[in-house]
């Protein structure tokens, strides 16, 4: 709780939570808000708020950053109202403040977490594309694009994504997933059409697309719910190939959507289930080539759990001849900054050498 005087000068603060102002007492008495050193307010908000004081109006919600008595930046949400006396004469402000901080390092935390994984579907050769629970189009990826013709700007945000597939208004998989339903029309629409062995809830097929390319395509595809922290399906996540010359030869290309149903907010559950429904192996790593995390493919891949890949560099998890290849390409690939293909070998889980090939790229922070 905080009070200020009729000139608008801060004059004591109580409460069980002083502690949290992080900064002495003394440093506020005397002074209006706008002497301290305040960051994170733009001008038009500064004079909007100044003003309403001014008037001796009351405020709610006033979001500002200002540093710690160590330097640290510190976030606070202040509420007021005025105080007259009994001639209705104005005597200052009384109001309540919050340190929130942490919630806004969670929020820039859910934000990075997105920003990463966003770069990593857009950045994947497989064709994506993401529904919520509304049946509205989240993500579509380049490979999405360059595969059925339409931009991301013309569906982000559509509820048609059956128009890069169908001349008339059809479900996709992904839009049967978020109903939670397979139906006798979805099974006589798409040819193949069974449940995923992996997945939960998650259903694979194939079928003639006759929008994408001039004339079709056969696409095999799968598509997997998204969940939230309860359990409720929230989304749907279908991943497309291009299987029409292996159709021609009557090969039919098996893929695998492999996620994982955990997270510790909704919104970071929503985005790990992202990376997770991509169904080849999938690492990502900093600067100093270490592991920043990977998808459970990856995990199955090499015979290690999570904890025992993130936060290690290609020594701690390779043979030393291979974790050498692995680091050279990474510096190279540092040095500049782009799209690398290569080919290498990786010791399986069963530790077997195969040959592999590599696709890597940047992101940016």
């Amino acid at each position: 709780f905080w009070t200020q005087d009729a000139e608008l000068r801060f004059t004591s603060f109580s409460g069980r939570s002083t502690d949290k102002l992080r900064r002495t007492q003394s440093d506020f008495f005397g002074k209006r808000r706008w002497d301290m050193p305040i960051s994170g307010v733009t001008p038009a908000q500064w004079a909007d708020h100044i003003a309403a004081c001014e008037r001796h109006e009351p405020f709610r919600d006033f979001a500002y950053e200002i540093a710690a008595g160590d330097g640290t930046p510190q976030h606070y949400m202040v509420s007021g109202v005025p105080v007259f006396d009994g001639q209705g004469r104005f005597t200052g402000y009384r109001g309540t403040g919050s340190n929130v901080t942490e919630l806004r390092q969670a929020e820039q935390t859910i934000r990075e977490r997105e920003r990463q994984l966003a770069q990593i579907v857009d950045g994947s050769s497989v064709a994506t594309f993401v529904l919520d629970a509304q049946h509205r189009v989240t993500h579509w990826n380049r490979a999405c694009a360059i595969l059925t013709g339409w931009s991301a700007q013309d569906m982000v945000g559509s509820e048609e994504a059956w128009r890069a597939f169908f001349p008339t208004a059809r479900p996709t998989l992904a839009d049967r997933v978020v109903d939670g339903f397979m139906d006798d029309e979805a099974r006589a629409h798409y040819h193949l059409l069974r449940p995923s062995s992996l997945v939960a809830d998650a259903w694979e097929a194939e079928n003639f697309y006759p929008q994408p390319g001039a004339s079709g395509r056969w696409l095999f595809f799968s598509a997997a719910p998204l969940r939230d922290a309860q359990g409720r399906i929230c989304g749907a996540i279908e991943t497309l190939q291009d299987v029409s010359e292996r159709h021609r030869q009557q090969v039919i290309l098996e893929a695998r959507v492999a996620e994982r149903t955990q997270a510790l907010t909704q919104q970071l559950h929503f985005q790990q289930q992202l990376m997770e429904a991509i169904p080849s192996p999938v690492f990502y790593k900093d600067a100093d080539a270490r592991y920043l995390g990977c998808n459970s493919a990856f995990e199955r891949y090499i015979g290690r759990t999570n904890d025992e890949i993130v936060g290690k560099t290609p020594y701690d998890i390779a043979p030393p001849e291979l974790a050498a290849v692995y680091l050279a390409a990474d510096q190279a690939l540092m040095r500049g900054p782009g799209v690398q293909i290569y080919e290498s070998q990786v010791r399986y889980a069963d530790g077997q050498l195969r040959d592999v090939m590599f696709h890597k790229a940047t992101f940016t922070n």
